[in-house]
């Protein structure tokens, strides 16, 4: 215990350079690196201060969370492949190596933050569907699509079927309906006269 400080346990390497420091709150303090053999439990909270201030990574026990600072980084892969933090202002997934990011599952969900609006949803032997507002307005089927609502398209070409439970617009004055394999007949207006 150094002079003038109770309750203080201090371990000095070289009698020198303090290496290990028991506090009166009962914190250890170690300087430089800790080495442990098998398995160590922690009961409290546990914080890992980063070399850049405010870049810091704690286990918060109360809420039961592993807490990232903005721009402290999880990372993944021998050459830190995957990246996923939050900047200060918006949350990261990066994927920075070889191969692809691959997300799998059953039934894969894009939500909104609060988990109650949905933006895609992905089910595995079945559709995928695209939402506007939380509303369905495309989904894939074994046949092909289907858009509820409507579509705008600046080219629109259809090598099978088209099937049509509303009207098909063409807005332009220079907007031609094709039919045929080579084209063979126009359906048009050109901005005074129709034309078939």
């Amino acid at each position: 215990t150094p002079a003038g400080v109770d309750n203080q346990l201090t371990l000095h390497n070289n009698n020198t350079t303090e290496a290990v420091k028991v506090d009166a709150a009962g914190n250890v303090h170690v300087n430089n690196q800790l080495s442990i053999a098998g398995v160590s439990t922690f009961s409290e909270d546990v914080k890992f201060v980063g070399a850049t201030s405010g870049r810091d990574v704690q286990w918060d026990k109360s809420a039961n969370y592993l807490r990232f600072k903005d721009n402290a980084f999880a990372t993944f892969g021998n050459s830190d492949d995957l990246f996923i933090y939050h900047d200060g202002n918006h949350s990261q997934i990066r994927d920075v190596g070889t191969g692809h990011l691959i997300l799998g599952g059953t039934h894969l969900y894009l939500t909104d933050g609060s988990g109650s609006e949905y933006f895609l949803q992905c089910i595995a032997n079945n559709q995928v569907d695209l939402y506007f507002n939380n509303s369905i307005k495309l989904s894939t089927t074994s046949a092909g699509i289907t858009v509820t609502g409507s579509a705008t398209a600046s080219t629109f070409t259809a090598t099978n079927n088209v099937s049509a439970g509303g009207n098909i617009s063409l807005t332009s004055d220079t907007g031609k309906l094709y039919i045929g394999a080579s084209q063979d007949l126009h359906i048009f207006h050109n901005g005074s006269n129709s034309y078939i």
